[in-house]
């Protein structure tokens, strides 16, 4: 089958056309051929964060979201049911594989590259959002990175559960985050940018929910801490600081966390039921899932979504359509 994957050589990835072996799947598993692939950043920093990549990600396939037809069933799943989820096998080729648990029917009335680029960036926003509380106590939330694939689900999940939303982003896409629902826009690209300010005065916010800060950008902590109230949480995709993100790796495995106080780094809690209530949300109308640019798979579709995505640039979902 055709397929990108990961390289022997780290943080590079190879075009394969037809020649990769279709993945058969385990006991608890469907194969399903893929329709499309949502890209995330994890998709091209996962090389620079796994310890020897080279030999760990040697010909995984890219990609983690994906919308695709059953073609061996397990339980509930028969052939031919159009599911989405996370593989954590790869998605970029023409099959892939993925555990039962961790995918849901496209519902009729969702079109199949919405639904590709749904499941990693709302379980995220869904996952921090019930992390701050926010899901049984709404109050005012600061979401950093709004207009990007995580911060455009943070904005309507957290006003559906009735929190009042500062949104950080640029002028540019002030217009797409007022229209998912957001309270106050603050442009970042403005001279002299800095918190507090006038619209987001000290002490004014329960939580903050940065999707932006990491390595290889600012440090948005340092700045947001003083709009922050006393007690608020910060919740965050990333952090700029090693060991925040060694000490949530190793929380994940234990019983008890290990993150500073007050702050929290989160990765999407993926399952069926959740996958499903948001699909239904996205059928209702009440979840929207911004696509900036459907490319094809072919090996300059799937470089240029990786591209599009080092820019940090992306308004929403970039989403390769494995049917083009």
């Amino acid at each position: 089958m055709k397929a990108f994957t990961y390289s022997t050589k780290a943080g590079e990835m190879a075009w394969h056309d037809g020649d990769f072996k279709i993945p058969k799947p385990g006991r608890s598993q469907v194969q399903v051929k893929v329709l499309a692939v949502g890209m995330n950043p994890i998709d091209y920093k996962l090389p620079h964060m796994v310890p020897f990549s080279s030999r760990v990600l040697r010909n995984r396939l890219v990609g983690f979201d994906f919308s695709g037809e059953v073609t061996i069933p397990n339980g509930e799943f028969k052939v031919g049911d159009v599911v989405f989820g996370v593989t954590m096998k790869g998605s970029l080729g023409e099959y892939t594989i993925v555990d039962t648990n961790r995918i849901a029917r496209v519902p009729e009335g969702m079109e199949y590259t919405t639904a590709a680029g749904l499941a990693s960036s709302a379980c995220t926003a869904l996952t921090g959002l019930r992390k701050a509380d926010i899901t049984k106590s709404p109050g005012n939330v600061l979401i950093i990175g709004a207009s990007g694939g995580v911060g455009c689900m943070a904005v309507q999940l957290a006003k559906s559960f009735g929190a009042k939303v500062w949104a950080v982003c640029s002028d540019k896409n002030e217009k797409l985050v007022t229209s998912l629902g957001a309270d106050q826009v603050l442009d970042y690209t403005k001279p002299g940018f800095t918190f507090p300010n006038e619209l987001c005065p000290a002490d004014s916010i329960d939580v903050v929910f940065d999707t932006v800060s990491s390595p290889e950008d600012m440090n948005y902590e340092v700045l947001v801490r003083k709009s922050l109230k006393s007690g608020g949480k910060y919740i965050a995709t990333n952090s700029p600081r090693g060991f925040d993100v060694f000490r949530a790796i190793l929380s994940s495995f234990l019983p008890f966390d290990l993150q500073r106080s007050g702050f929290h780094m989160v990765t999407a809690d993926v399952c069926g039921e959740d996958l499903k209530t948001l699909a239904g949300m996205v059928v209702k109308g009440e979840l929207k899932m911004p696509i900036d640019e459907v490319l094809p798979f072919t090996e300059e579709g799937c470089r240029k979504a990786l591209e599009m995505l080092r820019s940090r640039r992306v308004r929403g979902k970039v989403v390769i359509d494995m049917m083009k």
